[in-house]
């Protein structure tokens, strides 16, 4: 890999972050709709 290619510009930054959230906001919602409805 190209050593230009290992510096974090603004954008990836912004598109990883987003895409972390997205994550974490699919885990979250599975996870309370886990809790909401607990086997019987």
């Amino acid at each position: 890999m190209a050593p230009a290619n290992t510096g974090v510009t603004p954008k990836n930054m912004i598109k990883k972050l987003s895409t972390y959230l997205i994550i974490f906001e699919k885990r979250r919602s599975n996870f309370m709709s886990k809790n909401d409805n607990p086997p019987d």
